[in-house]
């Protein structure tokens, strides 16, 4: 059967266009590109030119919000809405990068350089699947570091579904609290996943790549002489990352007990204590830490009035530059090298409660 030109012709116009995009392809993946990416608003803010956010004006937050909807049976289900990432987040391998995510009135940051990653509370239970989808999708192959500050569920909760779901090496986490619920929980699966579970002591040290990771604070629940109970906020571990020169300080739920009990150095970085809570950050600590950048992590219209409006002001007087999630819900990444610490924030909405 003959073959008309005109239908001919639009089979190699066809065959023109598939060789094409096959070429295109083939270029951006060769050049380290995402074929596929997600959408992204932010703003940068320079070492030098630093802008907080609550002068810099809204940005719209994300959509990415996971609800909880209740089936016709009574049961509870999650229903997850089409969660939007970032396009531009592209990771260099020569930065130390961190993400301290949005996950409501709860604790979860990110920390990844050359291909090796350690994640610091993962928020509330119901957090996990969203924090640890997080982390597949930037191809984060393994969690060399799981450190879970102490046993409440706004901080440890969350880590269960990444520990079932991500191939973690080893876990961080105090002796204080072994009793609570999800302390148990967790250490259930990772004994499961063979993780060697840690329980480190003040002053130990672990490499993650180059940067230097100390333990300056655990286990000191029963610092106030007389509680009924221990207070597990102080047991939080709190860790001391330096890199390049620089220094970032978690300080977990540790309260003013904890920030009494020693001797601090300044540093560039502080993930505020406690939700900014009025129980710690007193303005003797700050004076010893001196932190150019205070990040809070903490929910949108929560019910404890959190941050307190006294730990913002102390804050201030030491000349801090606050970065709140609550905000606009979202997220803030921070990359360090030599030369600058530059902090972008992120549509980025890992809150499921």
């Amino acid at each position: 059967m003959k073959i008309k030109p005109r239908k001919l012709l639009k089979k190699y116009i066809t065959i023109i266009v598939v060789i094409i995009i096959v070429i295109i392809c083939y270029i951006r993946v060769s050049n380290g590109e995402k074929l596929f990416s997600w959408n992204q608003n932010s703003r940068i803010d320079n070492y030098t030119n630093a802008v907080n956010i609550d002068e810099a004006g809204a940005v719209e937050s994300s959509d990415s919000k996971v609800d909880i909807a209740e089936s016709n049976s009574g049961k509870i289900e999650d229903t997850q809405k089409e969660q939007t990432y970032n396009d531009q987040i592209i990771l260099d391998n020569n930065k130390l990068n961190i993400f301290f995510a949005y996950v409501g009135q709860a604790d979860c940051t990110i920390v990844t350089i050359n291909g090796k990653t350690m994640i610091i509370d993962g928020g509330n239970y119901n957090d996990g699947k969203n924090v640890s989808q997080f982390i597949q999708n930037y191809n984060l192959e393994k969690i060399d570091y799981m450190v879970a500050t102490h046993a409440d569920e706004d901080h440890i909760g969350g880590l269960i579904n990444v520990m079932k779901n991500n191939n973690v090496e080893r876990l961080l986490i105090p002796r204080e609290g072994s009793n609570a619920y999800y302390y148990k929980k967790l250490v259930e699966e990772a004994e499961n996943g063979e993780t060697e579970i840690i329980n480190p002591t003040m002053g130990y040290t672990f490499q993650l790549d180059d940067a230097k990771c100390e333990i300056l604070s655990v286990d000191k629940g029963m610092l106030v002489q007389n509680d009924a109970e221990d207070n597990i906020n102080n047991s939080s571990i709190v860790l001391q990352i330096t890199y390049a020169n620089r220094k970032i300080l978690f300080m977990g739920d540790a309260e003013e007990e904890v920030e009494q009990s020693r001797s601090w150095d300044d540093v560039d970085i502080i993930k505020v204590g406690h939700h900014g809570s009025a129980s710690g950050t007193t303005k003797e600590f700050l004076n010893q830490v001196l932190p150019e950048y205070a990040f809070i992590e903490v929910g949108k219209d929560n019910e404890y009035n959190l941050p307190n409006q006294y730990t913002i002001k102390r804050l201030e007087e030491v000349g801090a530059k606050i970065y709140r999630t609550d905000i606009n819900q979202s997220s803030f990444w921070v990359s360090i090298n030599e030369n600058e610490i530059i902090v972008e924030e992120i549509e980025l909405n890992l809150d499921n409660s």
